[in-house]
């Protein structure tokens, strides 16, 4: 078995230990402004979605279900009649 004996404390000096510090309040930073977009702009298609306004609602729609086959890890996914899943 692997015997190396790792140096923990060294994670607590500089400058080790303001680049943790800096990678995390990064990391969080990041999530927030990600949150911050996704948020509004899926909840105003999904809204868009029950609209009364039939080009509120196309557009909500394609907007939701319109995928590309580069980007989408499913692509090419259906599912058949019999609700089994097959590629």
């Amino acid at each position: 078995m692997c015997s190396y004996n790792w140096n923990w404390p060294i994670l607590l000096k500089d400058p080790y230990f303001t680049w943790i510090v800096t990678g995390f309040g990064n990391t969080i930073l990041i999530a927030v402004l990600a949150w911050a977009i996704a948020f509004p702009l899926g909840s105003a298609i999904g809204i868009a979605r029950t609209a009364d306004n039939r080009a509120l609602r196309l557009a909500g729609t394609v907007c939701s279900e319109s995928r590309s086959p580069e980007g989408d890890p499913h692509a090419g996914y259906h599912r058949a009649p019999s609700g089994r899943n097959h590629a």
